[in-house]
């Protein structure tokens, strides 16, 4: 769920602030993001995006980026920043189950992964796979192909 400006938080909540810039995808090898923490094997990273992609095809999430962006729609600022909270609650659940912690550096850490990895086979596709349940087109979300949400040209 996210929380708008001025929103009283009532009770004790986790919160929980991601955000990772990537390269263009026209980045040279030296200009893409090392990957720092636990190194996935392709095997995992696959199984992290799969995992990744159930979270959110599951209904609820699929209600609560409905619901976003029609309170944001003139916004898309606002639809990208709040995206980025609700995409992190659909993937906690798989950083989990790889062993990984819940924070900005291990969000970071699996970015930068899935980017080094792009041309390894279902990397691309299953990303693609996600950026669609998301509303994006390819390369919307995780930067490999298309054009980044808010970015320049790929």
């Amino acid at each position: 769920a996210s929380l708008a400006d001025g929103d009283q938080l009532k009770g004790r909540k986790e919160l929980l602030f991601i955000g990772c810039d990537l390269p263009p995808s026209s980045a040279a090898v030296n200009g893409a993001p090392k990957p720092s923490g636990p190194e996935l094997s392709h095997k995992q990273l696959l199984e992290l995006l799969e995992d990744v992609r159930e979270g959110v095809a599951a209904e609820p999430f699929q209600k609560s980026i409905s619901r976003m962006k029609a309170e944001n729609a003139t916004d898309p600022g606002k639809v990208r920043d709040r995206l980025g909270a609700v995409f992190a609650s659909a993937c906690a659940p798989a950083m989990k189950k790889q062993s990984l912690a819940i924070s900005k550096k291990s969000f970071e850490n699996m970015f930068a992964q899935i980017w080094s990895s792009k041309e390894k086979s279902g990397i691309a596709e299953a990303t693609h796979e996600i950026e669609g349940l998301l509303g994006l087109s390819k390369g919307q979300w995780f930067g490999i192909g298309g054009t980044p949400l808010g970015g320049g040209g790929s």
